[in-house]
Order: C-alpha cells, then structure tokens, then sequence
C-alpha cells in the first residue's frame, strides 16, 4: 500500500498532468521485492509496502503494528510471551512460536538478514525507512520457511549530514516512549546515525500480587549504523543493534465455567481489568538480543552487482507466565531460550548486453544453535483440590527439559527475467529455482538423540504483461517448503519431514485518472501438502509431531487508494478467503477422526479502510486527519487438530490521528500529533485456546510530539 505524497506530480510537462498541472498524484514507493530496486506498483507480485511518511501515520514502533494494516496477514501474540509473535499470511504461519527445533512459516528479514526465531519480534524498531509484505511463496529468492510470505523491514542509513530527530510518546496506560535518531557528518568517506531507543507502558490487567502487573514492558534500545564508501564503486554497510525487555506475558481469563470448582475458578465472560487472584511468582517476558551485519556492495561494471551480506546474531529470552486457572487448573510454563546464528549471503545481480534481461544468482548459508529449557507444574491436581485452595510456587514447578538444537541450511538460486521485443516490449517472462539442503540435530537431556537431512527444489515462473504504463496483468506460479525438524515436548524426537505449498496466482495493477486511483487485486489457490500437525499420544502424555495434513486456500485480495479533490486520500484493503481442510484427521495414537481443523488465523473476511483530510497549508503548519475502520471475522485462533466450536469472535476496530505538522521552530520543525487505538473501547479477542481468551489492549490514547533538524 502506497500512500499520499503532499506535493505534486514529479514532472509537471509529463502527459499525465497536463489536465492540471496542480493536480495531486499518488506517490510511489520503491522497493526490493525482487531483490532489485524498482516501483511497488511495477512487481508482479502481491506486495504491501510503507514508506517512512506511511509507518508514521499509522504510528508504527513495532511489527505488530501491521496486524489490521495488510491483506491476508495475521499477527497475535503467543500465549505464554507477548514478546513472541505468531505470525500467518493466507492462513499458513506457525504457532508455537518458541521451540527452536522447528521453524515458522513467514519468513522475517531486517535489512535483507533472516531472523529465525519468532521471540523477541515485539521489539521497538525505531529506525525503520521501509517495510515490505510480500503475500504468498517466495521459496526462490528468499529460501525455506517463506512457505506463507515474507516480511521485510529496511533500516534509514546514515546521511553524511548533521541532523536530529527527536520522537516523543506519552499516553495513557503509562505508556512513554522516547526515541533519538543523530546522523554525524561524514569523515573521509565514513557516515555514521547514533538510534537510541527507551520506552515503557503498564500492563492492563493489574495483578494484586507482588508480581509485574500483566502486559507490563519496559524496552530499552540502541544502535550504531555506519557507512563508507573508499571506492566509487564499492560501498559498506555496517550495523549494531542491541535490544532489551523486561516485562510480562499477556491475562489469559476463563471464558468458561467448571461446575466442580466454581468458588475457585470463577467465569470471566467480559475482558477484565485484574486478574482473579495475586499473582506473587516473578513472573516474566524478558529478552536481549544484538547483532552485527555487514553489506557490502561492489559495482563490478554499470550492468552488473555483486553483493555480500553477513550476519551474526544472539537471544537470550526468559519467560515465566501464570495461566491463572484459565483451563480450570494451576499452569504456570517457564521457558529459557539462548541462540545465536549466522548467515552470509553471495548475490550477483545485472542484466547480459541487452537492458530487458536481468538475472540474480546467489548463495546462502545459515547455520544456527540453540539451547532450551522448559518447565511446568509438577502436580497440579493436587494444587486445584487443596481446601483452601493453594496458588502455585516455584515449588510446584517440574524439573526443567533441557535440550539443544543445532540447524543448518545452504541454498543456490537463480532468477532471469526476459522481455522480447515481441508485443512492444509489453511482455516480461521471470523463472528462477532454488535448491536447498538442511540439516538438524536435536538433542533432549535423558533421551536419544535425533538427526536429519533432506534437500528440496523449489521453483517459480512468472508472466506479466504490460498493457499500458500504468496497466499491467500477471499469472504467477511458486512454490516454497517450511524446514522438518522434531517436537522437544517428547522424549522420542521422532523427525517431521518438510511441508510443502504451491501457489497459483493471477494478479492486475493498474493507476487511473493522472495516478489519483491506484487499484491493485489478486487471486489465488494454494495447495498445502504434509502438514506438521500436533498430536497427543494418550499412553506416553506426550505431544508428537507429523506430517498428518492437507489443506487448501482460495483467496482475492485487493487493494484500493483514491484522491477524490486534493487533500482527501481514501483508502481499503480486503480479502477473501476459503480456506479448506482436504479430508478428516485421523490421531495416529488412537486410530480416530478427530473433529476440527488446523487452519487457525485464516479469517474468511478481512478488511481495512482508512480516510485522511490534510487542509490547505496554515501559516503555522499544516493540518491533516486520519480515521481508520478495521474488521477481522471469526476465526480458529490456536490451530492443531480439536479445536472446532472454539473460534475467536469477529471485531472491528476504530483508530485516528490528527497531526499538525512542519511547524517551524528555530533551527528546526515540529510535528504535534493526537493518537487514539481502540476508540469504541472494544473487547475483542487476540487469541482464543479451549475456553481460554486474551483479549486485546482497551481504548489507548496519546501524544506524539518529534522534532526534526536535517
């Protein structure tokens, strides 16, 4: 989604803005979906980008913030750590977001480098320039675990010019937020931006205990990026982020009663402001994490680049949640996670003598560790039938699982994209194939150990044509494969073998009355084969993965922006969505058709529609305001095999900003902005599991105040 540029038409004698040479215009964003610099409307591809001015306005901090904002993608947090995101893109995601011997299903980069763990996604990325959403397989250019998408996140690079940038956040809930972005001049050829992140908010489920309240976090935040360039031809880019949390793990509340015990374990039917007893376990939803990257980019001739990407990164995530008796009996699930991983990245990008052939060719190697430990309650049967009743202790937790996990893929890749100067050069032909190879070792403390290896080859074809230069229609085809691995739940560390998805896509992009209409829409159906689905062995008690399912999802989304008269910009985003489980489940434990289905966050209606209105320019600066409507329908919310007649509701949402910007103040400007989330004050569902709901923050509101000298 692209949004309102304030100023005019970039080239005033161009044909399109001769009607009014002072006619308002779309503005274009541009993006690397395909790995080369080029116009969002001109990828054949099912994309959603921001720019800079765009995650401004709908106040984005954080990868979250895109939850009602993009077709198709889902976002909630995981329920034992708000910090961990699940996150699925046309109903296919992952959602046990913490074991590190399995892999998501949406693959997460910030500037170009693969994050492989869904914890710690919650944290405040401060710096952003540019976020990109590519909807549906992208197994050629991006690798395993992209099977439902990929999200990527590109950082503002330094500018080689004095300049400060000063945000400010204070809202209600306690929430303040501080952030400061200074460039330094460069220094024979070297530029450096100094980020420095701080932020906090209370949680809005107050605990009577000597505990954090729940929901509660405080991040802290910095980073150093530099860039030189001793060659005209030759660039780097180095960067250094570390991050902090300290907080606590989202109220899971009954949404259900339980005749034996209904004095302990009363019904929480409506969302709720504390939680029914005091928590005093120190619980926690605390992370750290840090990396370096290196980018280095040689122009090797004026058609031809080679670019190396290096990337080293560490978390540390502690996690203690209290469940609360939300499914009737004491729960409290400790998890330690530390990993570290490692990537570089070779890609040769240009076009052979003629302009209208491009290629990629590129290797990848990634290899990561990790250690984990996990703990329950020991007993909590005995917990729930004490008289009077007994909240659970440290005591009562289990010795903690401990186990390891070391995974390595390598991949080569390949893309050209041809235009033949058959059809007037409107016709583009892209292939390209990857092949990967993974390993994974696991090991569980007191258990054998489990290893495996497979390769997979995966393709894509993509035809467009352009009728017009604004007009253009696409078919695509694409595949892509999220990694096998093993379940640490269980001792036996049985493997999962790989899952498998193809896509089949027809897409149109199209910009009509002088590029004051942008109308974008696609179609797909997506075959999903080998499903890695969750299953309990009821003699062992013990979860097991396996390859048990297949599924299949037939969609349209589409994309609408307008510039009816200057200064008002409408905008809706919506999708489709039928999304259908081939044939019943059978537990392979119990020989069994198990009711429900395991395709959770795939909403059959999903949409998004905002109006903003910037006046005329005032002498004091210029005002605009921006009303956002969102619906998200009924849903399965946890997934796994069991779960039917227990769907999370359908909501909507309202949000507005009124912003009063370039104010000038002395050497610099201001920006003074009144935010509110949640206005109607909705009780709304981000995750619904057997009875147990969390529901999503109340009515939050706001003051954005930033300061700006370039």
């Amino acid at each position: 989604m692209a949004f309102v540029d304030v100023s005019f038409a970039a080239d005033p004698n161009s044909a399109r803005s001769q009607p009014d040479q002072r006619a308002p215009a779309l503005e274009e964003i541009i993006v690397t979906a395909q790995r080369r610099e080029e116009r969002a409307q001109d990828v054949p591809l099912a994309i959603t980008a921001f720019d800079a001015a765009a995650l401004a306005r709908i106040g984005f901090t954080n990868l979250g913030d895109l939850m009602e904002k993009v077709p198709s993608l889902a976002i909630t947090p995981y329920p034992n750590s708000s910090s961990s995101l699940v996150i699925f893109m046309r109903g296919v995601g992952q959602i046990d977001a913490v074991q590190i011997a399995r892999d998501p299903g949406v693959g997460i980069y910030a500037d170009d480098v693969y994050l492989a763990r869904g914890m710690a996604l919650t944290v405040d990325l401060g710096d952003t320039e540019r976020v990109e959403v590519l909807r549906g397989p992208q197994g050629t250019l991006y690798g395993r675990n992209t099977i439902g998408g990929a999200v990527k996140f590109i950082s503002a690079k330094p500018t080689g010019k004095f300049g400060i940038k000063e945000t400010l956040d204070v809202g209600n809930l306690g929430y303040i937020r501080s952030l400061t972005n200074v460039n330094l001049p460069a220094v024979g050829g070297l530029s450096s931006k100094l980020t420095y992140l701080n932020s906090s908010s209370d949680g809005w489920v107050d605990n009577p205990g000597a505990s954090r309240d729940f929901g509660e976090k405080e991040q802290e935040g910095y980073r150093v990026a530099l860039r030189w360039q001793p060659l005209g031809a030759l660039m780097f880019d180095y960067v250094y982020d570390h991050a902090t949390q300290d907080g606590a793990a989202y109220y899971e509340q009954r949404q259900y009663s339980f005749p034996l015990f209904p004095f302990a374990f009363p019904l929480l039917p409506d969302r709720v402001g504390t939680s029914s007893r005091p928590v005093d376990l120190p619980i926690r939803d605390d992370f750290t994490g840090s990396g370096h990257s290196l980018t280095a980019t040689w122009d090797l001739a004026e058609s031809a680049t080679l670019k190396s990407i290096s990337a080293y990164r560490e978390l540390d995530a502690n996690q203690l949640h209290d469940t609360v008796e939300a499914f009737n009996l004491p729960a409290v699930i400790g998890n330690d996670v530390q990993q570290h991983q490692f990537s570089q990245e070779l890609l040769l990008s240009g076009a052979i003598t003629d302009p209208s052939l491009k290629y990629h060719v590129g290797a990848f190697y990634f290899t990561e560790t990790g250690d984990q430990q996990g703990s329950s309650l020991a007993n909590p049967f005995g917990l729930a039938l004490a008289n009077p009743y007994v909240p659970p202790t440290l005591a009562d937790l289990a010795p903690p699982v401990v186990s390891n996990a070391t995974n390595e893929s390598v991949g080569v890749y390949a893309d050209v994209s041809w235009s033949p100067s058959i059809l007037a050069d409107g016709l583009s032909i892209d292939a390209g194939g990857r092949y990967s190879k993974d390993t994974r070792d696991a090991l569980r403390v007191g258990s054998p150990p489990g290893d495996t290896e497979y390769s997979r080859f995966d393709p894509s074809v993509t035809v467009d044509y352009r009728w017009t230069e604004d007009l253009h229609a696409y078919v695509r085809y694409a595949t892509a494969y999220r990694a096998g691995g093993f379940n640490l739940l269980n001792s036996n560390l049985s493997p999962f073998e790989p899952e498998k998805l193809t896509s089949y896509e027809v897409g149109l992009k199209s910009l009509w009355w002088d590029s004051r209409l942008r109308l974008n829409i696609d179609a797909f159906t997506q075959t999903y084969d080998d499903m890695q689905l969750d299953f309990i062995d009821p003699a062992l008690q013990q979860v097991f993965t396996l390859n048990a399912g297949k599924a299949k999802f037939k969609g349209v989304e589409g994309e609408i922006e307008l510039l009816p008269v200057e200064g008002l910009r409408l905008a809706v985003d919506l999708t489709y969505m039928d999304a259908e489980q081939s044939g019943a489940i059978i537990n392979p434990f119990t020989q069994t058709p198990v009711p429900g289905t395991s395709l959770p966050n795939a909403p059959e209606w999903k949409y998004n529609a905002s109006a903003e209105y910037t006046f005329p320019k005032l002498s004091i600066g210029t005002l605009s305001v921006l009303a956002g409507y969102s619906f998200r329908d009924d849903e399965t919310s946890n997934g796994g095999p069991g779960t039917a007649g227990d769907p999370r509701p359908s909501y909507s949402l309202i949000n507005a900003r009124v912003t009063l910007s370039d104010i000038p103040v002395g050497i610099g400007r201001v920006a003074l902005a009144l935010w509110g989330n949640n206005l109607a004050d909705k009780e709304y569902q981000y995750y619904h599991n057997f009875g147990a709901a969390i529901f999503g923050q109340p009515r939050s509101y706001g003051v954005n105040v930033v300061y700006n000298y370039e």
